[in-house]
Protein backbone atom coordinates (compact mmCIF):
# COMPACT_ATOMS: atom_id res chain seq x y z
CA UNK A 1 0.00 0.00 0.00
CA UNK A 2 1.18 3.39 -1.16
CA UNK A 3 0.28 6.37 1.42
CA UNK A 4 1.38 9.68 0.82
CA UNK A 5 1.12 11.38 4.27
CA UNK A 6 2.05 15.48 3.58
CA UNK A 7 -1.25 15.63 1.50
CA UNK A 8 -4.42 15.26 2.31
CA UNK A 9 -7.33 13.38 0.50
CA UNK A 10 -8.91 16.99 -0.73
CA UNK A 11 -9.24 17.19 -4.21
CA UNK A 12 -11.07 19.23 -7.25
CA UNK A 13 -11.97 17.04 -10.27
CA UNK A 14 -11.89 13.48 -11.32
CA UNK A 15 -14.93 11.19 -11.67
CA UNK A 16 -17.86 11.67 -9.88
CA UNK A 17 -18.39 9.36 -6.66
CA UNK A 18 -21.51 7.61 -5.36
CA UNK A 19 -22.15 8.16 -2.12
CA UNK A 20 -25.17 6.17 -2.16
CA UNK A 21 -27.57 4.29 -4.68
CA UNK A 22 -30.81 5.81 -5.08
CA UNK A 23 -33.31 5.46 -8.45
CA UNK A 24 -36.52 6.75 -9.29
CA UNK A 25 -38.34 6.07 -12.47
CA UNK A 26 -37.21 7.04 -15.59
CA UNK A 27 -39.96 8.40 -16.81
CA UNK A 28 -38.39 12.04 -15.36
CA UNK A 29 -36.35 11.94 -17.79
CA UNK A 30 -38.48 11.74 -20.88
CA UNK A 31 -39.73 15.52 -19.51
CA UNK A 32 -36.26 16.95 -19.11
CA UNK A 33 -34.88 15.61 -22.48
CA UNK A 34 -37.68 17.61 -24.64
CA UNK A 35 -39.54 14.66 -25.17
CA UNK A 36 -40.25 11.14 -27.64
CA UNK A 37 -36.59 9.46 -28.06
CA UNK A 38 -34.10 6.39 -27.35
CA UNK A 39 -32.17 5.49 -24.61
CA UNK A 40 -28.91 4.19 -25.05
CA UNK A 41 -25.80 3.84 -23.15
CA UNK A 42 -23.61 6.84 -23.95
CA UNK A 43 -23.88 9.98 -25.99
CA UNK A 44 -21.40 8.20 -28.76
CA UNK A 45 -23.66 5.22 -28.95
CA UNK A 46 -26.72 8.15 -29.37
CA UNK A 47 -25.00 10.00 -32.12
CA UNK A 48 -24.14 6.04 -33.85
CA UNK A 49 -28.03 5.38 -33.81
CA UNK A 50 -28.47 9.40 -35.63
CA UNK A 51 -26.14 7.82 -38.52
CA UNK A 52 -27.87 4.40 -38.40
CA UNK A 53 -30.80 5.62 -39.24
CA UNK A 54 -29.55 8.17 -42.07
CA UNK A 55 -27.55 5.66 -43.29
CA UNK A 56 -30.34 3.62 -43.67
CA UNK A 57 -31.91 6.42 -45.87
CA UNK A 58 -29.14 7.13 -47.69
CA UNK A 59 -27.03 9.52 -46.20
CA UNK A 60 -23.33 8.53 -46.27
CA UNK A 61 -21.17 11.44 -45.49
CA UNK A 62 -21.81 13.74 -42.32
CA UNK A 63 -19.70 17.11 -41.74
CA UNK A 64 -18.41 17.08 -38.17
CA UNK A 65 -16.30 20.11 -36.31
CA UNK A 66 -12.87 20.55 -36.50
CA UNK A 67 -12.78 20.60 -32.51
CA UNK A 68 -14.90 17.47 -30.81
CA UNK A 69 -14.11 14.23 -28.31
CA UNK A 70 -12.34 11.92 -30.69
CA UNK A 71 -14.90 9.05 -29.67
CA UNK A 72 -17.84 10.54 -32.12
CA UNK A 73 -15.39 9.55 -34.67
CA UNK A 74 -16.02 5.59 -33.74
CA UNK A 75 -19.59 5.61 -35.13
CA UNK A 76 -18.82 6.67 -38.37
CA UNK A 77 -16.21 4.64 -38.71
CA UNK A 78 -18.17 1.49 -37.51
CA UNK A 79 -20.92 2.12 -40.22
CA UNK A 80 -18.49 2.86 -42.62
CA UNK A 81 -19.56 6.72 -43.53
CA UNK A 82 -17.62 9.10 -44.51
CA UNK A 83 -16.32 11.97 -42.13
CA UNK A 84 -15.28 15.43 -43.51
CA UNK A 85 -14.28 18.26 -40.79
CA UNK A 86 -15.70 22.25 -41.20
CA UNK A 87 -13.72 24.62 -38.93
CA UNK A 88 -14.62 26.30 -35.83
CA UNK A 89 -12.96 28.93 -33.90
CA UNK A 90 -12.99 28.33 -29.82
CA UNK A 91 -16.83 30.02 -29.05
CA UNK A 92 -17.91 27.22 -31.71
CA UNK A 93 -18.80 29.65 -34.83
CA UNK A 94 -17.72 29.04 -38.12
CA UNK A 95 -17.09 30.56 -41.82
CA UNK A 96 -16.67 27.73 -43.38
CA UNK A 97 -20.33 26.39 -42.62
CA UNK A 98 -21.07 23.00 -44.84
CA UNK A 99 -24.26 24.32 -47.20
CA UNK A 100 -25.63 20.79 -47.56
CA UNK A 101 -25.69 17.07 -46.27
CA UNK A 102 -25.54 16.10 -42.50
CA UNK A 103 -23.91 18.28 -40.02
CA UNK A 104 -23.06 17.88 -36.52
CA UNK A 105 -23.31 20.65 -34.34
CA UNK A 106 -21.79 20.68 -30.53
CA UNK A 107 -23.12 23.44 -27.99
CA UNK A 108 -19.54 23.33 -26.51
CA UNK A 109 -19.36 23.70 -22.56
CA UNK A 110 -23.27 24.67 -21.99
CA UNK A 111 -22.95 27.91 -24.40
CA UNK A 112 -25.64 27.69 -27.45
CA UNK A 113 -24.06 27.24 -30.47
CA UNK A 114 -26.02 29.71 -32.58
CA UNK A 115 -24.98 27.76 -35.43
CA UNK A 116 -27.86 25.30 -35.06
CA UNK A 117 -30.67 27.77 -35.71
CA UNK A 118 -28.76 29.08 -38.82
CA UNK A 119 -28.48 25.35 -40.15
CA UNK A 120 -32.03 24.41 -38.88
CA UNK A 121 -33.46 26.91 -41.29
CA UNK A 122 -31.88 25.24 -44.28
CA UNK A 123 -33.79 23.08 -46.11
CA UNK A 124 -30.76 21.79 -47.55
CA UNK A 125 -28.92 20.88 -43.92
CA UNK A 126 -29.86 17.72 -42.12
CA UNK A 127 -29.33 18.94 -38.65
CA UNK A 128 -27.69 16.61 -35.53
CA UNK A 129 -26.87 18.42 -32.50
CA UNK A 130 -24.89 17.61 -29.48
CA UNK A 131 -26.01 18.37 -26.69
CA UNK A 132 -23.69 16.32 -23.97
CA UNK A 133 -22.63 19.89 -22.32
CA UNK A 134 -26.20 21.19 -21.98
CA UNK A 135 -27.71 20.04 -18.49
CA UNK A 136 -30.41 17.81 -18.52
CA UNK A 137 -33.78 19.95 -18.22
CA UNK A 138 -32.13 23.75 -18.48
CA UNK A 139 -32.73 23.84 -22.31
CA UNK A 140 -35.25 21.90 -23.92
CA UNK A 141 -33.63 20.69 -27.75
CA UNK A 142 -36.10 21.02 -30.55
CA UNK A 143 -36.13 18.00 -32.56
CA UNK A 144 -37.60 18.12 -36.15
CA UNK A 145 -37.96 16.05 -39.37
CA UNK A 146 -34.14 17.38 -40.45
CA UNK A 147 -33.43 18.10 -36.90
CA UNK A 148 -32.13 15.26 -34.85
CA UNK A 149 -30.69 15.37 -31.24
CA UNK A 150 -28.28 13.28 -29.53
CA UNK A 151 -27.19 13.63 -25.64
CA UNK A 152 -25.65 12.33 -22.77
CA UNK A 153 -26.39 11.97 -19.27
CA UNK A 154 -23.06 11.51 -18.13
CA UNK A 155 -21.22 14.95 -18.38
CA UNK A 156 -22.97 16.42 -14.87
CA UNK A 157 -23.47 14.10 -12.57
CA UNK A 158 -22.72 10.06 -11.06
CA UNK A 159 -24.10 8.68 -14.01
CA UNK A 160 -22.34 5.41 -14.96
CA UNK A 161 -24.27 4.77 -18.46
CA UNK A 162 -26.62 6.77 -20.30
CA UNK A 163 -27.58 8.31 -23.85
CA UNK A 164 -30.45 9.87 -25.52
CA UNK A 165 -31.33 10.57 -28.97
CA UNK A 166 -34.26 11.71 -30.83
CA UNK A 167 -34.84 8.57 -32.54
CA UNK A 168 -38.34 6.75 -31.76
CA UNK A 169 -39.19 5.45 -29.14
CA UNK A 170 -36.99 2.03 -29.54
CA UNK A 171 -35.76 0.20 -26.76
CA UNK A 172 -31.95 -2.17 -27.74
CA UNK A 173 -31.56 -5.53 -25.71
CA UNK A 174 -28.73 -4.48 -22.94
CA UNK A 175 -25.96 -6.91 -23.42
CA UNK A 176 -24.27 -8.85 -20.95
CA UNK A 177 -20.85 -7.18 -21.00
CA UNK A 178 -22.85 -3.58 -20.52
CA UNK A 179 -24.43 -5.03 -17.56
CA UNK A 180 -21.19 -5.29 -15.94
CA UNK A 181 -19.81 -2.50 -17.22
CA UNK A 182 -23.02 -0.62 -14.85
CA UNK A 183 -21.83 -2.61 -11.94
CA UNK A 184 -18.39 -2.19 -12.45
CA UNK A 185 -19.09 1.68 -13.07
CA UNK A 186 -20.67 1.79 -9.64
CA UNK A 187 -18.35 -0.05 -7.60
CA UNK A 188 -15.85 2.26 -8.51
CA UNK A 189 -17.59 5.16 -7.76
CA UNK A 190 -19.02 3.84 -4.77
CA UNK A 191 -15.37 3.23 -3.96
CA UNK A 192 -13.96 6.93 -4.55
CA UNK A 193 -16.97 8.42 -2.90
CA UNK A 194 -15.62 6.10 0.67
CA UNK A 195 -12.26 7.06 0.32
CA UNK A 196 -13.54 10.85 -0.21
CA UNK A 197 -15.72 10.89 3.28
CA UNK A 198 -12.40 11.81 5.08
CA UNK A 199 -10.80 14.34 3.26
CA UNK A 200 -8.30 14.79 6.08
CA UNK A 201 -6.76 11.71 5.95
CA UNK A 202 -3.30 10.77 3.81
CA UNK A 203 -3.50 9.67 0.48
CA UNK A 204 -3.49 6.11 -0.69
CA UNK A 205 -2.29 6.32 -4.12
CA UNK A 206 -3.39 2.26 -4.19
CA UNK A 207 -6.69 2.92 -3.84
CA UNK A 208 -7.00 5.85 -6.07
CA UNK A 209 -4.94 4.36 -9.16
CA UNK A 210 -7.57 1.54 -8.24
CA UNK A 211 -10.35 2.78 -9.13
CA UNK A 212 -8.78 4.84 -12.00
CA UNK A 213 -8.39 1.95 -14.05
CA UNK A 214 -11.80 0.73 -13.10
CA UNK A 215 -13.34 3.64 -14.95
CA UNK A 216 -10.98 3.36 -17.84
CA UNK A 217 -11.56 -0.21 -18.20
CA UNK A 218 -15.56 1.07 -18.90
CA UNK A 219 -14.87 3.93 -21.06
CA UNK A 220 -12.60 1.68 -23.21
CA UNK A 221 -15.56 -0.73 -23.60
CA UNK A 222 -17.87 1.89 -24.50
CA UNK A 223 -15.46 3.08 -27.22
CA UNK A 224 -15.91 -0.67 -28.59
CA UNK A 225 -20.07 -0.10 -28.73
CA UNK A 226 -20.64 3.27 -29.56
CA UNK A 227 -23.59 1.84 -31.99
CA UNK A 228 -26.59 -0.16 -31.19
CA UNK A 229 -25.60 -0.13 -27.05
CA UNK A 230 -28.64 -0.60 -24.55
CA UNK A 231 -28.46 0.36 -21.55
CA UNK A 232 -29.29 -1.05 -18.32
CA UNK A 233 -33.04 0.70 -16.87
CA UNK A 234 -31.03 1.33 -13.52
CA UNK A 235 -28.68 3.47 -15.01
CA UNK A 236 -31.54 5.77 -16.15
CA UNK A 237 -33.51 5.45 -12.73
CA UNK A 238 -30.17 6.67 -11.30
CA UNK A 239 -29.98 9.49 -14.04
CA UNK A 240 -33.55 10.45 -12.85
CA UNK A 241 -33.29 10.52 -9.62
CA UNK A 242 -30.75 12.94 -9.59
CA UNK A 243 -31.51 17.32 -8.04
CA UNK A 244 -30.64 18.49 -11.66
CA UNK A 245 -32.35 22.23 -11.23
CA UNK A 246 -30.21 22.38 -7.50
CA UNK A 247 -26.80 20.88 -9.98
CA UNK A 248 -27.35 23.48 -12.56
CA UNK A 249 -27.69 26.47 -9.38
CA UNK A 250 -24.87 24.97 -7.71
CA UNK A 251 -22.42 25.26 -11.07
CA UNK A 252 -24.08 28.91 -11.74
CA UNK A 253 -22.75 30.04 -8.66
CA UNK A 254 -19.29 28.13 -8.61
CA UNK A 255 -18.54 29.72 -11.96
CA UNK A 256 -19.44 33.21 -11.01
CA UNK A 257 -17.43 32.92 -7.87
CA UNK A 258 -14.14 31.27 -9.67
CA UNK A 259 -14.87 34.05 -12.61
CA UNK A 260 -14.70 36.63 -10.10
CA UNK A 261 -12.03 35.34 -8.05
CA UNK A 262 -9.66 35.40 -11.29
CA UNK A 263 -10.40 37.62 -13.28
CA UNK A 264 -8.31 39.50 -15.01
CA UNK A 265 -5.31 37.33 -14.27
CA UNK A 266 -6.31 34.36 -16.31
CA UNK A 267 -7.46 34.25 -20.24
CA UNK A 268 -11.11 33.42 -20.48
CA UNK A 269 -12.90 31.77 -22.86
CA UNK A 270 -16.12 33.25 -21.32
CA UNK A 271 -16.38 36.45 -19.67
CA UNK A 272 -19.87 36.50 -18.67
CA UNK A 273 -22.95 33.56 -17.63
CA UNK A 274 -25.90 34.34 -19.67
CA UNK A 275 -29.14 33.06 -17.82
CA UNK A 276 -29.69 30.04 -19.50
CA UNK A 277 -26.59 28.19 -19.45
CA UNK A 278 -25.05 26.30 -16.77
CA UNK A 279 -21.07 25.57 -17.72
CA UNK A 280 -19.98 22.39 -17.47
CA UNK A 281 -16.66 24.02 -16.45
CA UNK A 282 -14.70 27.43 -15.96
CA UNK A 283 -12.61 27.55 -19.32
CA UNK A 284 -9.14 29.39 -19.63
CA UNK A 285 -6.31 29.63 -21.79
CA UNK A 286 -2.72 28.98 -21.03
CA UNK A 287 0.39 29.12 -23.55
CA UNK A 288 1.54 26.46 -21.10
CA UNK A 289 -1.44 24.83 -20.76
CA UNK A 290 0.32 21.39 -19.74
CA UNK A 291 3.04 22.67 -17.16
CA UNK A 292 -0.04 24.31 -15.74
CA UNK A 293 -2.36 21.18 -15.33
CA UNK A 294 0.87 19.04 -14.03
CA UNK A 295 1.18 21.61 -11.41
CA UNK A 296 -2.13 21.72 -10.68
CA UNK A 297 -2.60 18.08 -10.08
CA UNK A 298 0.51 17.95 -7.89
CA UNK A 299 -1.53 19.96 -5.49
CA UNK A 300 -4.55 17.89 -5.90
CA UNK A 301 -7.01 19.86 -8.91
CA UNK A 302 -7.42 17.52 -11.43
CA UNK A 303 -8.34 18.97 -14.66
CA UNK A 304 -10.28 17.21 -17.26
CA UNK A 305 -8.50 15.83 -20.20
CA UNK A 306 -8.98 18.54 -22.93
CA UNK A 307 -9.88 17.15 -26.59
CA UNK A 308 -6.87 16.46 -28.51
CA UNK A 309 -7.73 17.17 -32.09
CA UNK A 310 -7.86 13.38 -33.78
CA UNK A 311 -5.13 12.79 -36.24
CA UNK A 312 -7.99 12.68 -39.18
CA UNK A 313 -8.26 16.35 -38.95
CA UNK A 314 -5.82 18.75 -41.09
CA UNK A 315 -2.90 20.80 -40.01
CA UNK A 316 -4.11 23.87 -41.30
CA UNK A 317 -7.44 23.32 -39.61
CA UNK A 318 -5.72 22.56 -36.02
CA UNK A 319 -4.20 25.78 -36.09
CA UNK A 320 -7.48 27.95 -36.24
CA UNK A 321 -8.16 26.93 -32.80
CA UNK A 322 -6.22 26.98 -29.51
CA UNK A 323 -8.64 24.95 -27.29
CA UNK A 324 -6.97 21.48 -27.94
CA UNK A 325 -3.24 22.91 -27.63
CA UNK A 326 -3.74 25.84 -24.81
CA UNK A 327 -7.54 25.39 -23.45
CA UNK A 328 -7.46 24.37 -19.31
CA UNK A 329 -11.06 23.48 -18.06
CA UNK A 330 -11.06 23.83 -14.44
CA UNK A 331 -14.05 21.99 -12.36
CA UNK A 332 -16.77 23.88 -11.34
CA UNK A 333 -18.76 21.00 -10.29
CA UNK A 334 -22.08 20.59 -7.57
CA UNK A 335 -19.84 18.57 -5.24
CA UNK A 336 -17.86 21.85 -4.30
CA UNK A 337 -18.98 24.57 -2.05
CA UNK A 338 -17.40 28.12 -1.28
CA UNK A 339 -14.35 27.00 0.38
CA UNK A 340 -13.46 24.60 -2.47
CA UNK A 341 -13.79 27.06 -5.14
CA UNK A 342 -11.66 29.90 -3.26
CA UNK A 343 -8.85 27.00 -2.78
CA UNK A 344 -9.52 26.34 -6.35
CA UNK A 345 -8.78 29.84 -7.28
CA UNK A 346 -5.82 29.98 -4.90
CA UNK A 347 -3.75 26.81 -6.40
CA UNK A 348 -4.54 28.18 -10.31
CA UNK A 349 -2.87 31.71 -9.12
CA UNK A 350 0.26 29.29 -7.39
CA UNK A 351 0.44 27.49 -10.42
CA UNK A 352 0.43 29.75 -12.62
CA UNK A 353 3.36 31.71 -10.98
Amino acid sequence: MSVTTEMTRWCVGGDFEIDAVRTNGPERLVDLLGGTGSFTASGRSAFGRVLAHLKAIGVDQIYVPSFLCESLLQPIEALGMEGAFYVVSPDGSTSDRPRAGAVLVIHYFGWTNPLADELAADPEVILIEDFAHVLPGSRKPVPGANRYVVTSLRKFGPVPLGGWCSIGHESTQVSDGMEAAYLRSIQARLQRGAYLADRSLAVDESIESNYRRELSDVETFLDDHSVFSGVPEEALGLAASLPWERIGHRRRENWERLNQALSPRVRRLHDELPPAVVPLGFVIRDANRDRLRRRLATRRVFCPVHWRTPGAVPDQVVEMNWLPREGLTLPIDQRYDASDIDRLASEVERASE
